[in-house]
């Protein structure tokens, strides 16, 4: 299976997150969104907090989620997102604010 990736390699199988945003904010490249981590299933990934924690996600423009629900879509406080794999924890958490994510499989529920 495919992991998320640190340096370049996998580094195991791909963990399954549930989330519930808490906001999002637009920008030229794509969005941020700020969510609850209501279930984390998986191996540990380092940087990944645990259930209950507070991540952010960042989704590029070419993202399929986005490209899938057109250019003006933005998640409101309350959607639940299932994501699939991350291609890297990219940022540390920041004034509680969470780790910065790059998810590969993001679905609206």
């Amino acid at each position: 299976a495919e992991g998320a990736k640190k340096g370049g390699q996998a580094v195991g199988p791909r963990p399954q997150l549930l989330v519930a945003v808490r906001e999002a904010q637009d920008g030229p490249e794509g969005m941020v969104i700020t969510a609850a981590l209501l279930e984390v299933q998986g191996p540990p990934v380092a940087g990944l907090p645990p259930a209950g924690g507070i991540a952010r996600l960042l989704l590029h423009r070419r993202h399929p989620l986005l490209q899938g629900l057109g250019g003006e879509w933005l998640p409101r406080a309350g959607d639940l997102l299932r994501i699939r794999g991350l291609r890297a924890v990219v940022g540390r958490a920041q004034a509680g604010r969470g780790p910065l994510l790059l998810p590969m499989e993001v679905a609206l529920l």
